[in-house]
């Protein structure tokens, strides 16, 4: 790809990223899907108060929530921001408009994603900072708990590419929501609690539980990048494949 052509392909997603975003800011439904996460911590933020001098079981209590909220968030990016996004854009004949006007379907994907994880990242730290309002604490766990997020959003992208219908977008998530929150009830016990780091988006877990909680967070953010940089790697894999996988079935919306 010569230069010109790729500041050009860079000038369509960045344009198509703006009216995704724009899409979602106007749909009450995606909306409201990012705004209760949001709420909810909110709502522990005023119940709670004021954090210092919490117990340890209190302590334990948010870092649950905090898990909670930013893997909901993340369920939500991935099936209604990308998947359903994705399927009703075909549906209503909006992606073959934009296909005839010269923008590929790589480029489309490429600004779902960017819009999708936009809208994630603000949700997701603005729950981080209500549940936790040191600043020095909330950063690094936001930081880490986007990041942990990304496989699930990228394979959020691969499904919706088999997703035609709005309806159909209803089983595709099935195998998405119960990988998301796998790692969530895997850490409510203590046999299967070590397994939980290691699934596509948990990599997160035992830093912010060590941050939130006491203990050494080193190890467990080195547990976190590697899982999380081999399951982003996977899933940018898989994502790549369904490209191709759609380009050779001749459906029209080749890269």
């Amino acid at each position: 790809m010569t230069a010109p052509s790729a500041r050009r392909s860079l000038r369509a997603v960045a344009i198509l990223t703006r009216k995704y975003l724009a899409d979602l800011a106007r749909n009450p439904a995606m909306t409201l899907s990012a705004a209760i996460p949001v709420l909810c911590s909110l709502f522990f933020r005023l119940v709670w108060a004021e954090q210092s001098g919490l117990s340890p079981d209190a302590l334990a209590l948010v870092a649950t929530a905090m898990l909670y909220a930013v893997m909901f968030e993340a369920l939500m990016a991935s099936s209604m921001f990308v998947m359903y996004a994705m399927a009703e854009e075909q549906e209503k004949g909006a992606l073959g408009t934009l296909l005839r006007c010269g923008v590929t379907r790589g480029q489309t994907v490429a600004a779902r994603l960017a819009s999708s994880f936009a809208a994630f990242a603000v949700s997701c730290a603005a729950c981080c900072l209500l549940l936790l309002p040191d600043p020095a604490v909330a950063l690094p766990i936001a930081l880490a708990c986007i990041a942990s997020q990304l496989p699930l959003i990228l394979a959020g992208a691969a499904l919706g590419l088999r997703a035609r219908t709005q309806m159909s977008t209803m089983s595709l998530s099935v195998p998405l929501f119960i990988v998301g929150m796998l790692p969530f009830f895997l850490s409510g016990t203590e046999a299967t609690a070590p397994l939980a780091p290691y699934l596509p988006n948990g990599g997160a877990f035992p830093f912010v539980r060590a941050l939130i909680i006491g203990g050494d967070p080193l190890p467990a953010l080195l547990t976190a990048l590697l899982t999380t940089a081999l399951w982003t790697a996977a899933a940018t894999f898989f994502l790549t494949w369904m490209l191709r996988k759609e380009s050779r079935e001749g459906d029209g919306f080749g890269e």
